[in-house]
């Protein structure tokens, strides 16, 4: 009797190894075709771009075909990425929050910047007009007690 292997992933879920390599193809395929439309390319253009035929690259896409580590690092340069990130799981909700918050405090914080420096500039420049005034107002009353002799 055979047994059947099983891996366990960090979310806790349990596959066998069928399964694991099932949902290992279908994040490629994904993940290759996502990687594809980023850029603007059809399957023709990358399957040129990548040296492979293009009923080929469509069998991957599909999850029918598995390629070789040459073919992917291939596939991973035509797509300008790291070989790596052909499996790499894509975003979960959470991280995409999380990101789309720190991009939006930190569009805050500049534009809340900006407007104290503008707001400290225009203060720096009503001090220095009252500066210019309590000068010429300093000077008049000492015209006054150079005139009055006091």
């Amino acid at each position: 009797m055979l047994k059947t292997a099983y891996l366990k992933y960090d979310s806790g879920r349990v596959f066998s190894i069928k399964e694991a390599n099932s949902l290992q193809g279908k994040l490629l395929a994904n993940n290759i075709k996502e990687n594809r439309r980023k850029i603007g390319l059809s399957q023709a253009g990358l399957a040129k771009k990548a040296g492979i035929s293009l009923s080929y690259l469509a069998a991957v896409e599909v999850c029918d075909k598995l390629p070789s580590p040459q073919t992917l690092e291939k596939l991973a340069q035509a797509l300008e990425i790291d070989t790596p990130e052909l499996f790499s799981m894509p975003p979960s909700v959470e991280e995409i929050a999380n990101k789309l918050c720190r991009d939006i405090l930190a569009d805050l914080e500049q534009k809340i910047s900006e407007r104290v420096n503008g707001a400290v500039k225009e203060a720096v420049g009503e001090v220095r007009e009252l500066y210019k005034k309590q000068n010429e107002v300093e000077w008049f009353i000492r015209r006054l007690k150079a005139y009055w002799g006091i």
